[in-house]
């Protein structure tokens, strides 16, 4: 008998062309060294519903239930960094694909810019742990519902969470059905020669400027992606969820200011007061190649809390709600990574 040791796991991300459809070349799976993608924690959840028999037996005891809908969910953090190179995508690029919808417009050699549409995309993650013996994991059909990202941490870091369609694993593969196999005929082996690339971003360099202003009395920030994406789990006909649906996508900055007499706080001040939205710009990273911008659009500020605990005074703006330019638009968070 073996026991896995947490720190022995390498995670792939592969992007689907069909939604739920494991990439595959005849069942096989064509997941590859170069898929892989360091993570902190990893956190996969299947789940089957269990339907229990409401008539009567003549006794109070109950009888076995019956399995019902198969559902999953899954949560992932890791060190932010990008390739190393200008203009090309990061090894987390499926997750951001999923995250924004589309994939990144690359600028060779340049940069490499996400922007949200209200289309949807997935990916398919990998788990494999060693030894090979133990159960390994995939992740089919995988949606993204929640990211957050970090300002002023020693590393950068980003917690991304989600659904997927189902788990196939090693241990039950066999026993699955044709679609709980997502496309598989066999499941695979960790591919050799993994490949990761680029280093973490130091997450207390870069720049924020707020309105206009650039800030430089950042104490903390934690902005939020809440996509409103979910997968349909009420369809008649199957065991399994459907295609993805999405409803209102939120984007929120919350943020703490050491409290000062310049322009730029007193401004931001007066903005929360009256609710004019600002825009926001949060640079994280100063090595070409990963240096990560976000711009967040239309932001409404939460009236800031003054508190004095600290040898400074700091005023701590809450979640504060960015919006679009237009109604046509879904321009209120943007990422390019240069």
């Amino acid at each position: 008998m073996a026991f896995g040791q947490a720190r022995n796991e390498r995670l792939y991300l592969q992007a689907e062309s069909s939604y739920g459809v494991i990439p595959n070349s005849s069942g096989t799976a064509t997941v590859a060294g170069s898929n892989a993608c360091r993570h902190t924690e990893l956190t996969i959840s299947p789940n089957v519903e269990m339907g229990m028999r409401n008539d009567k037996t003549g006794t109070r005891d109950r009888t076995a239930g019956i399995p019902l809908r198969r559902t999953a969910t899954w949560n992932a953090t890791m060190d932010l960094a990008g390739n190393g190179s200008p203009g090309v995508v990061p090894d987390c690029d499926p997750i951001l694909q999923a995250l924004f919808g589309g994939t990144g417009s690359i600028s060779a050699g340049i940069s490499v810019t996400y922007a949200m549409t209200d289309a949807f995309k997935s990916f398919a993650g990998w788990s494999f742990r060693t030894p090979s013996t133990l159960e390994q994991r995939a992740m089919a059909g995988s949606i993204v519902t929640e990211a957050t990202f970090q300002l002023n941490q020693k590393i950068a870091t980003a917690a991304f969470s989600g659904e997927c369609l189902w788990v196939p694993d090693s241990v039950t593969f066999s026993s699955l059905d044709t679609a709980g196999k997502c496309g598989l005929s066999t499941f695979p082996s960790e591919p050799g020669s993994p490949v990761t690339n680029g280093l973490p971003v130091v997450g207390f360099t870069g720049a924020a400027t707020f309105d206009g202003n650039t800030m430089a009395n950042i104490k903390s920030a934690t902005l939020k992606i809440a996509t409103g994406n979910g997968i349909n789990r009420d369809q008649f006909g199957s065991y399994y969820g459907d295609v993805p649906e999405g409803g209102l996508r939120s984007v929120s900055l919350a943020f703490t200011l050491f409290d000062s007499d310049a322009a730029g706080t007193t401004n931001l001040k007066t903005k929360a007061l009256l609710k004019n939205p600002i825009n926001i710009t949060l640079v994280l990273g100063v090595i070409a190649g990963n240096i990560w911008t976000f711009t967040v659009k239309g932001v409404q500020l939460e009236t800031p809390k003054i508190g004095g605990n600290e040898r400074r005074f700091v005023a701590d703006f809450g979640a504060s709600m960015g919006s679009a330019s237009s109604i046509t638009a879904t321009d209120t968070i943007g990422l390019v990574i240069t």
